[in-house]
């Protein structure tokens, strides 16, 4: 299928969580952060023992509790007795609230500058480049030439062999408990947020946001070699490279590999033939079960209706898993046609990886 000129968003950083050790952050007598005491009971409290240390203030005296907080418009601070993490975003600080356009370098600078005025004006003192990166988000904002749901077959052919899947109305999520991928229809979400208007919604297109997802300081120092925000900055031009590298390996881990390209056949005999070729012991059965499968979801117009209705008669696991297979028996040969979900399929890895 050729495809249309395609105009793609560079990949870009979205959340962060950094952490860091007690004796990093110091806290003025004034300070915003609330902290709370542990609760205790009267004998515990008769005993005298202390509370745990969270950290000092700036005249060096010892501040105790169960653990401090504040959650302000530009982060989130929570201060444990074993460390501490702030969680904040890129975009949304640098575009006051919205996260859709790139930050480049400068800009990131920017953001850990004005981060740190933030703090600093809340009673908070930290030196935010030498904080360990505990968590990491890069997204990708992909301009689609057709619409949005044409695109759901095709993502559906993904699979998932050590991790979960979880489809709603809305999102996909793919992954584990180290990495995940969520895709979304952005245009959708800033229309929902009242970020841009319906009747304008012409201005930013089909957009489809891919989050790449990496939840452990393991994993965001395995994938990126970067473990503080310092090391997130001096690498910020080369973020895209190592980013195609990780999620390209991660995502082709996922992909059906039993799937063939486009297939043409001059007959339905040749289509007979190719199962039982194919599958000596089964073809027969595979070939009714791919016209079958077909069939079936022809008739309906949404997946999440079929699953609907078979949750009132399945366990959600059963569901998924029979779903699932239908949608790969339906694909198992890809008759050429404009918009056949294998061609959507190499077409959104090709956007994704560009």
């Amino acid at each position: 299928m050729e495809s249309t000129l395609l105009t793609i968003i560079v990949n870009m950083i979205d959340k962060i969580v950094i952490k860091f050790r007690n004796k990093d952050i110091i806290l003025d007598p004034n300070t915003e952060v609330k902290i709370r005491a542990l609760p205790r009971s009267p004998i515990e409290m008769g005993k005298g023992l202390p509370e745990p240390l969270l950290c000092s203030d700036t005249q060096g005296k010892p501040i105790y509790g169960s653990d401090g907080y504040l959650h302000d418009d530009l982060f989130k601070l929570n201060l444990y007795s074993k460390g501490g993490n702030i969680q904040f975003n890129f975009p949304k600080i640098a575009q006051y609230g919205m996260n859709l356009h790139p930050v480049d370098k400068e800009e990131a600078e920017n953001v850990i500058n004005l981060l740190y005025d933030r703090l600093y004006l809340k009673g908070i003192r930290i030196n935010l480049v030498t904080c360990e990166i505990k968590s990491l988000e890069i997204y990708k904002n992909l301009h689609l030439p057709h619409p949005y749901e044409h695109y759901r077959d095709a993502l559906a052919l993904l699979q998932i062999r050590r991790g979960f899947e979880k489809e709603f109305a809305s999102s996909l999520y793919l992954g584990n408990k180290s990495r995940q991928i969520v895709i979304y229809n952005k245009t959708r979400q800033l229309i929902d947020t009242k970020s841009i208007k319906e009747e304008t919604k012409s201005i930013t297109g089909s957009l489809m946001r891919v989050e790449y997802r990496m939840k452990k300081a393991l994993v965001v120092s395995r994938e990126l070699g970067l473990n503080t925000v310092s090391d997130l900055i001096d690498n910020w031009n080369n973020l895209k490279i190592l980013y195609q590298e990780s999620i390209g390996n991660f995502l082709y881990g996922f992909e059906q590999k039993a799937l063939d390209t486009t297939q043409f056949f001059e007959s339905e005999a040749d289509v007979l033939k190719y199962f039982l070729h194919k599958y000596p012991n089964s073809g027969w059965s595979k070939y009714r079960s791919y016209y079958g499968s077909k069939a079936i979801l022809e008739q309906w117009a949404s997946i999440n209706d079929l699953k609907a209705t078979l949750s009132s008669y399945k366990q959600p696991a059963a569901v998924s898993r029979d779903v699932k297979a239908l949608q790969i028996a339906a694909a198992e040969i890809a008759i050429k046609s404009d918009l056949s979900a294998i061609d959507l399929l190499e077409e959104f890895k090709s956007m994704l990886l560009d």
